[in-house]
């Protein structure tokens, strides 16, 4: 298996709504947004960019919020 070290810069922008359940401690989160990401070595260049999504929950593990 062989390693290869690209370089380059990368930058993303996000904006995101958070819903909070009732008396449950827990938000559902959904972000989106675009992630710009051009790298290169050698000559050779790989361009990651495009749009990104993330969803989940979010919740306290201990103690009040």
């Amino acid at each position: 298996s062989s390693n290869y070290l690209f370089r380059g810069f990368t930058w993303i922008a996000l904006g995101g709504i958070s819903y909070a359940m009732a008396d449950s401690g827990m938000s559902l989160i959904a972000e989106g947004g675009y992630r710009g990401c051009k790298l290169e070595r050698n000559g050779y260049s790989i361009d990651m960019s495009g749009f990104v999504a993330n969803i989940g929950v979010s919740f306290s593990i201990g103690g009040e919020n």
